[in-house]
């Protein structure tokens, strides 16, 4: 089910309250803490298949997080989903010592390898590496990845000026 997020938060929710943080999956794809978000999510189905990806606040400069964070409404209304701006907190907090990003990772690890039977660590190969650095090459690195498409959205934006007030709509 693409609107099915739980699958793949289950093993971060599940090692969280194993290590007694109260998180849970709420709406459709948040991942929270005492009603603050520290992950959010998002899906892309192509081709018959489907990645799902995630982000883990752990130990974020929250004004840097705050800055990011801040739209102006004159600026873009895009066609996209919205991000949801609730508030946000770091998971840093809920640790009673001190956890490394790394110690994160690997109980993470072992979470997913002991939760789903056959999973296996995979190592790239040089030929894999050789083939990531092709494909960073040849379609990541190019002009019509980075900056030929882009969903339809509307600009707008104001400006007073001496002679009067300036204000820019377009549908690009």
């Amino acid at each position: 089910d693409f609107m099915d997020f739980s699958t793949f938060t289950e093993p971060v929710v599940k090692l969280l309250n194993d290590l007694n943080v109260p998180a849970k999956l709420e709406g459709r794809n948040d991942l929270l803490v005492d009603g603050k978000k520290f992950s959010g999510n998002a899906k892309l189905a192509r081709n018959g298949k489907m990645i799902q990806h995630g982000t883990i606040l752990f130990n974020s400069d929250m004004s840097v997080l705050g800055d990011a964070l801040k739209i102006n409404p004159l600026k873009y209304v895009d066609k996209a989903i919205k991000s949801n701006r609730a508030r946000v907190i770091n998971l840093i907090e809920y640790f009673p010592n001190e956890m490394t990003t790394d110690e994160l990772k690997a109980l993470l690890i072992d979470e997913m390898l002991a939760t789903n039977e056959g999973a296996t660590i995979y190592h790239l190969t040089t030929e894999d590496l050789n083939g990531v650095a092709k494909l960073i090459e040849e379609k990541y690195q190019t002009w019509d990845w980075n900056f030929g498409f882009s969903p339809k959205y509307n600009f707008k934006n104001a400006k007073k000026i001496p002679a009067g007030f300036i204000e820019v709509h377009l549908d690009v």
